[in-house]
Formats: structure tokens, C-alpha cells, sequence
């Protein structure tokens, strides 16, 4: 019997001026939300720490 499911999926993408507005996507979504969320973003060569990846 094939199983039936369904998956819902957010998938985000943005460039390196990005990460503002990635966090403010994320914390508007629910805290109930039954998703995954995929981000795809593009990281300067120069950040080399996990803030400086974070923005600012």
C-alpha cells in the first residue's frame, strides 16, 4: 500500500545583503509551524566568524 504524505516546504533565497531580512521573515513565522524551511544565501568570501555570517 503506497503511503501518502503530505510535506510542506518554505524554501527562502537571497543574496548577501540578505540576512536582515531572512531573520525577520524567521521570526515572523508561527512557532507551530509544521514545515521545513530551506535557505539558500550567499556568504562573502571575507565573513570568516559565525557573527560576521549573521549580519548585522
Amino acid at each position: 500500500m503506497p503511503i501518502s504524505r503530505k510535506n510542506d516546504i518554505i524554501a527562502i533565497g537571497g543574496s548577501a545583503g540578505s540576512s536582515a531580512v531572512l531573520k525577520q521573515i524567521l521570526s515572523d513565522l508561527p512557532s507551530e509551524l509544521q514545515a521545513s524551511i530551506f535557505i539558500s544565501t550567499h556568504i562573502p568570501a571575507p565573513a570568516t566568524t559565525e557573527t560576521d555570517r549573521s549580519g548585522p
